[in-house]
């Protein structure tokens, strides 16, 4: 890769200005997308050396408002989410023998009802990455329904202690930044660590994504494994037996 003289001065801060230029080239063609009227005043690269000049790392991350819930108390099943809003849940899945991970997750409403699935095989990559991975492509999920009330539900301890309190963290930053301005969008979330009994549904769709293509496949209606988890889920979190 050649890098020109105008890269050339902030050679020595690529490693942290190349994922604030991939992330204002997202922001932007998101505001496109949204049709979010925002005035620019400089190129992306402009304003990416100003954010790591300015040195705003930690507290610009910051800005996203999100609530903590906290961890479930020990509860194990699923349990649905209050009057006005859904519930996102997610989780990740690796494949021993060629260490391939995927992730998947399904968004319902109060009433359990299912709205939107997904699954994505990510490739060979780090845990943290799945873990990330997992929440973004759901929160992306979540923001093409217009939700505007969502209770994200994760297994994972450390992406939970991630996107509650972001910090800059290695190569699974920029991924991480992408989370936190999705979650800054107008909409409250909250997020919640939760029992992986609480997360079977989600785990079946991670699992799905093993054996596809490397493109994130979307359910309006839930796959044929999954339609017998759905109704039980509902059903325990009514206290009534499935079987």
């Amino acid at each position: 890769m050649t890098v020109s003289s105008k890269f050339a001065a902030n050679a020595a801060h690529w490693p942290l200005l190349f994922p604030y230029i991939l992330w204002n080239l997202w922001k932007r063609r998101n505001d496109t997308m949204f049709q979010v009227c925002r005035e620019y005043r400089d190129s992306i690269y402009a304003h990416s050396v100003g954010m790591v000049a300015l040195g705003i790392c930690d507290s610009g991350l910051s800005r996203a408002v999100v609530v903590d819930l906290g961890t479930d108390g020990g509860v194990v099943g699923w349990q649905k989410p209050p009057h006005g809003w859904c519930k996102l849940n997610s989780d990740g899945a690796v494949c021993r023998r060629t260490s391939i991970a995927a992730c998947g997750g399904v968004i319902r409403d109060a009433a359990g009802r299912w709205m939107l699935g997904y699954s994505k095989r990510i490739g060979v990559c780090s845990v943290l990455e799945s873990e990330l991975w997992r929440l973004f492509e759901g929160l992306v999920s979540a923001w093409s329904l217009r939700i505007r009330c969502l209770i994200v539900e994760t297994d994972s301890l450390e992406a939970y202690r991630l996107v509650t309190n972001p910090t800059v963290t290695g190569g699974g930053f920029t991924l991480l930044a992408f989370i936190v301005e999705l979650a800054s969008h107008n909409w409250e979330i909250r997020f919640r660590h939760v029992h992986r009994g609480g997360n079977v549904l989600a785990d079946r769709m991670a699992k799905m994504a093993l054996d596809s293509d490397l493109i994130v496949h979307r359910f309006l209606d839930p796959p044929l494994d999954c339609s017998g988890l759905v109704v039980e889920d509902a059903a325990v979190a009514d206290g009534v037996s499935p079987f």
